[in-house]
């Protein structure tokens, strides 16, 4: 029995022995086998001066973070994963210094390792840059030196030739010398700077004119259309001229002169700069003013235009592109992903072109800005085609949510929102609910939903909108207005309430709802037709409206102003829209909306465009509804 024991415990020494030998392997195999920290990425990158976006490739053997040392690089893809090909993409700010300058991005792997990028940007004195691209004579000819920012050395390809001379000075100065024109008529030359050996140039465009008289800004159509970024910027504008001049000034409230001399005299033209400062934009949207220059005592001028972005920076989506949303060119391809890439950052803004966007879901936009309509090549908000929405598309879901910062309207403008289909009784409010935005030139058609099938608005603008076809099925309203909510010159239309409680309606209005200028007209609740549903007698005021009636299904009614009460429901005797039956509510030259609206509330608001982006107030007056009928476009 002893022997047997010892048997037993011979055999459990040599196991123990062995299970010890196979996890000291396995420990060793285990540390042999932990992954190094490692970055696969280039050490140095060369940029020119005029900036650029730069896709940088790397690969590591953990997730990676990047970050960058000043703010002209600014990093829009800063986080990767793990043992796959990518790429850190930085957009570089032009570079307006002769000489270059130098930074860096640094690639992390957490706390493990970490690896620094040169960034080096050439300056401006590896061009060869002009300070105006033409140069203006009047007929009696003269001459002007112009600065040449560079360092290279250069010649010009023409020295001289029909009435114009060209000389280099030194490699900073061009002079050029045109003599008196007996043509008769209008002259023209261009000469090219080119870098001596090398492929560097610029050109230079002479225009001399057959009159005495001259006000011209020297500069291209392109360059006298500027956008700048929201900070305070001070700008310089070239003129030539032999004339007195006054200035006019669109946007005086944030656009000053600070120096604008006159002509002092003579028979020669004179370069005069006029110096203008452009103040920090804090409106929250982009703004558009101008710079008039004209002649005291004619109708010569010239104009020059000036655009401010109201946001550092844009995110760009773009139906069926497939990239980072950094420009137009490498937008994505989906209004999820840019809506992720915004995040709750209130210094971006979306843009969204023209296009079907299916949704896979409800969709919550953030604290940005949101337009919709671009072609897809729009450095302008004011170059958009407001005829050519981009279509956010439902589904069996809630639509969306877009709720802005209780301190702050954010926009919402350029959309057709349709599709929703569900009587789900899972969300509370509308098809769509805006909490705190600015929601303009806007399409809402075409939606079923159990409750608001046009919407909740919770202490909104509304401007210039559309609401029509859709239907609410189960619960007794077709729009909600809450808290504060203005309508301005918006059309609810041929909606439908298909509940049948003795109570159902149209609008419900809450706390203060002001409508101007809009049309409320051909939709239906139940027997009843009740219109509105008011908290309270102070709930909703109507100007210059046009209303079917002012039924209510509440012990209030709307206090109309100034408003065309009792709408007929047939087109042909009410308003007379060009086609409601096909969605077309624009106005026949016949309709008593033309000319009827408040036009005082417009003006101060500057709405200037109406829904497609037609003039606004082409006639007398405002027009009542979305769309403003064009005289001036009827031959």
């Amino acid at each position: 029995m002893e022997k047997y024991y010892k048997t037993i415990h011979t055999i459990a020494i040599g196991l123990f022995i062995l299970i010890g030998l196979t996890c000291s392997i396995s420990c060793d195999d285990t540390l042999e086998s932990r992954i190094e920290p490692k970055i696969d990425v280039q050490e140095e990158v060369t940029i020119e001066p005029e900036g650029s976006r730069e896709v940088i490739k790397l690969k590591s053997s953990y997730p990676w973070f990047a970050e960058a040392s000043d703010s002209w690089i600014q990093l829009t893809r800063y986080r990767g994963q793990m043992q796959l090909p990518d790429s850190i993409v930085a957009i570089v700010a032009e570079n307006t210094q002769m000489e270059a300058r130098e930074g860096w991005i640094e690639v992390r792997l957490m706390d493990q390792m970490s690896k620094r990028i040169a960034v080096i940007q050439n300056g401006r004195g590896t061009l060869i840059t002009l300070p105006k691209d033409i140069v203006y004579f009047n007929v009696n000819g003269g001459e002007a030196e112009l600065s040449v920012l560079t360092n290279l050395d250069w010649d010009t390809d023409i020295k001289s030739e029909n009435g114009f001379t060209f000389e280099k000075i030194d490699k900073n100065k061009l002079k050029v010398t045109v003599s008196p024109n007996n043509t008769g008529s209008q002259r023209e030359i261009a000469v090219t700077l080119k870098e001596k050996g090398g492929d560097k140039s610029a050109i230079l465009t002479v225009i001399q004119t057959n009159e005495e008289k001259m006000l011209n800004i020297t500069l291209t159509p392109e360059s006298k259309d500027v956008l700048l970024p929201k900070g305070t910027n001070e700008i310089e504008i070239p003129v030539i001229t032999n004339l007195e001049y006054d200035l006019e000034i669109s946007g005086s409230s944030w656009i000053s002169v600070t120096s604008a001399p006159q002509f002092s005299g003579g028979d020669i033209a004179e370069d005069i700069p006029i110096k203008i400062s452009v103040s920090a934009n804090t409106s929250g949207v982009e703004r558009n003013g101008y710079i008039k220059i004209r002649d005291k005592e004619s109708e010569i001028s010239d104009i020059y235009y000036i655009s401010q972005m109201a946001k550092s920076r844009r995110v760009y989506v773009k139906a069926g592109s497939n990239g980072d949303g950094t420009s137009w060119e490498n937008a994505f391809g989906d209004i999820e992903s840019g809506n992720n890439a915004c995040g709750d950052n209130d210094d971006l803004e979306l843009w969204v072109a023209e296009g079907d966007y299916q949704l896979t879901g409800t969709i919550a936009f953030r604290s940005v800005n949101i337009y919709g309509g671009f072609t897809g090549n729009e450095t302008k908000l004011k170059e958009r085609n407001l005829n050519k929405k981009s279509t956010i598309i439902g589904g069996d879901f809630f639509l969306l949510r877009s709720e802005g910062a209780s301190d702050m309207q954010y926009v919402f403008d350029g959309f057709i929102l349709t599709g929703t289909n569900t009587t789900s009784q899972a969300e509370w409010g509308g098809v769509l609910r805006m909490t705190n935005r600015v929601f303009s030139n806007n399409i809402v058609q075409g939606n079923n939903f159990y409750r608001a099938a046009c919407g909740y608005y919770d202490n909104c603008k509304i401007i210039n909108c559309i609401f029509y076809n859709n239907t609410t099925t189960q619960t007794s309203g077709a729009i909600y207005f809450l808290n504060g909510t203005t309508v301005y010159n918006s059309n609810i239309v041929n909606n439908t309430v298909l509940s049948q409680w003795d109570d159902a309606y149209v609008i419900r209005a809450a706390n203060n709802l002001k409508i101007y200028n809009s049309i409320i007209w051909g939709n239906t609740s139940n027997s009843k037709n009740n219109q509105y549903h008011l908290a309270d007698a102070s709930a909703c005021s109507l100007y210059n409206c046009a209303v079917v009636n002012l039924n209510s299904a509440s012990a209030y009614t709307p206090q109309a102003n100034n408003c065309i009460i009792n709408l007929s429901t047939d087109n042909n005797s009410g308003p007379l829209f060009i086609d409601p039956t096909n969605g077309n509510y624009q106005l026949q030259e016949s309709s008593l909306l033309i000319d009827r609206g408040k036009s005082s509330i417009i003006k101060s608001l500057e709405i200037s465009k109406d829904i497609i982006g037609n003039s606004r107030i082409d006639g007398n007056a405002v027009d009542i509804g979305a769309y403003e009928y064009q005289f001036s476009k009827v031959e």
